[in-house]
């Protein structure tokens, strides 16, 4: 299993490094070139410091040209971030979905309070009876959620 992980890995990578070549190709314009300067990125760029800036993140020799090697290397960079981001995200999702249940809990506790409150029960009575019930077992809180229902 752990070796189909690698080869599916190594697939990717090859994938990303062919794509990265299509596009170094497409941007260098000339064969003859064995890499890309400023001047080849400012053509596809609006605005000139967008271009060198973006120009920077792939030059990562600092020497002036991005090298096929260059390129590639930074194309695999970005993607591995994408998946980093997107299970950041993902993870985040999680985390808020079970923040919002357990708001949610709050929420509907803090009404059930007022509601009891007003209609002349004593809260701290209710508090520690669904304390009980919800330290006890978990099967049950559905039993005690249906009693109240029916008060």
């Amino acid at each position: 299993m752990f070796s189909n992980v690698i080869c599916s890995f190594s697939d990717k990578q090859k994938t990303i490094r062919k794509e990265a070549k299509k596009v170094f190709y497409y941007i260098i314009n000339d064969k003859s070139k064995e890499y890309l300067t400023v001047q080849d990125f400012t053509t596809y760029y609006k605005n000139e410091d967008v271009a060198i800036e973006n120009f920077g993140l792939f030059d990562y020799e600092k020497n002036g040209n991005i090298t096929l090697d260059e390129f590639q290397t930074t194309f695999l960079f970005c993607y591995d971030e994408k998946k980093s981001v997107q299970r950041s995200i993902k993870d985040i999702g999680k985390i808020i979905k079970q923040l919002d249940g357990f708001l949610s809990v709050v929420c509907y506790l803090v009404v059930l309070i007022i509601c009891l409150s007003t209609f002349a029960m004593s809260p701290l009575t209710f508090i520690s009876t669904a304390g009980t019930a919800i330290l006890g077992k978990k099967k049950e809180i559905h039993c005690v959620h249906a009693y109240f229902k029916l008060l």
